[in-house]
């Protein structure tokens, strides 16, 4: 008899609670009809609203001009563009008063690895011109880093690179090209250089395609092995890739781009480092908060930047070639300036005249079309940056 008490009791109690949620789930379904219905109201309202100020036929058959905030709605792309290209122009005006320093002297060490195009080698040929036009230093280095080259040598292995080396002298002069490979890292910066960056990208990094992120290590090895060459005036070496374009002059391009004279690091969006950055933590030995970054497809190093980054990496502290710079001379105050000025919207930096699309960024593929605008739109005397052109 309890028994029967209690489970009647347990059905009553139950049936309480199915009422409660279905009378709960009604509320529910209520209100978002009413939602629904507020929002098809207020969609109505502002269909309304923008329909009485889209264009009409007026009585002359003529239309009428749609609205600036509605064609705002219309048209976000358009007037985004416009908007940069007239941030562009503000720019180029405000650098109508800059002229080249009386010294437009550069020491140039233009690098680039295979594929060589026709292209590229026109490029290399037009640099070296207007380096050595402007009193300045030029070299080519051909870098085949971290291949191996027939010892004592100097020579490629293959067919294919042979010729390009050949190509590369008869353009600019055997005494303007220098090729660096496997050996001459090792000369220049011991065995255990190559080991360090292989546990490091390889390993830590994951990458199959490695040399591509160690390319500062072809700049300090040439450096470290030929540097004697360069003139007793070139306190300072810039390091361009050859997928680097250029309207103008590209001394007067590169000059544009220093604030600080005697600056030990020039190089593009010089920054700290922040782990939103995919190669943040591609090193081996720097503490938190020390790493810092730049874009060095054009950079300038002082030489005794070089000689410091040579240091550390024979003591086998090695890193993706956009921290190294800026990081190393951050630890070292006490001597080495950072020239961070060289940002995004920078004057010296090219853009895309339809756009203003930025032109001088690491992920800009620039096609054969986007440049014959570039040149056509181009006025004379504007010397401008462009990356990159691989073609």
């Amino acid at each position: 008899m309890g028994e029967a008490h209690c489970v009647g009791h347990s059905g009553k109690a139950a049936a309480a609670a199915a009422a409660t949620a279905a009378a709960t789930a009604q509320r529910r379904r209520h209100r978002v009809q009413l939602a629904a219905a507020a929002g098809l109201l207020l969609l109505l309202l502002a269909a309304s609203d923008l329909a009485s100020q889209l264009p009409r036929l007026d009585s002359s058959g003529g239309r009428e001009t749609i609205p600036g905030r509605v064609a705002a709605l219309f048209r976000p792309r358009e007037a985004s563009a416009a908007a940069r290209l007239a941030e562009r122009r503000r720019k180029e005006q405000q650098m109508t008063a800059w002229r080249p320093p009386h010294d437009r002297r550069v020491a140039f060490v233009h690098k680039s690895a295979d594929p060589i195009t026709l292209r590229g080698l026109r490029a290399a040929q037009l640099a070296k011109q207007q380096v050595e036009a402007a009193g300045g230093w030029y070299v080519f280095v051909y870098s085949l880093y971290p291949s191996s080259l027939p010892e004592g040598t100097g020579l490629p292995a293959s067919e294919r690179q042979r010729m390009t080396l050949n190509a590369l002298r008869d353009a600019l002069g055997d005494e303007s090209v220098v090729v660096i490979g496997r050996e001459q890292v090792v000369a220049a910066l011991g065995e255990g250089v190559l080991g360090a960056y292989k546990r490091l990208l390889t390993k830590q990094m994951r990458q199959k395609k490695w040399a591509w992120s160690t390319n500062d290590v072809v700049d300090i090895t040439w450096h470290e092995q030929y540097g004697a060459a360069l003139p007793s005036w070139a306190e300072q070496v810039w390091s361009v890739e050859l997928d680097v374009a250029w309207t103008g002059n590209i001394v007067d391009a590169l000059l544009m781009t220093v604030n600080t004279t005697n600056a030990d690091w020039v190089a593009y969006e010089t920054e700290p480092s922040t782990r939103r950055w995919f190669w943040h933590t591609c090193h081996n030995w720097l503490e938190r908060g020390q790493e810092w970054k730049s874009y060095r497809h054009a950079a300038r190093y002082s030489r005794r930047l070089l000689r410091a980054i040579a240091a550390e990496m024979r003591r086998g502290r090695v890193q993706c070639d956009e921290l190294t710079a800026p990081s190393i001379c951050m630890l070292s105050p006490e001597w080495c300036v950072v020239d961070a000025g060289w940002q995004p919207g920078h004057p010296a930096a090219g853009w895309d005249p339809r756009t203003g699309e930025d032109l001088y960024r690491w992920d800009a593929l620039i096609t054969p079309e986007q440049w014959d605008a570039v040149l056509r739109a181009s006025p004379a005397g504007s010397s401008k940056l462009y990356h990159k052109i691989k073609w």
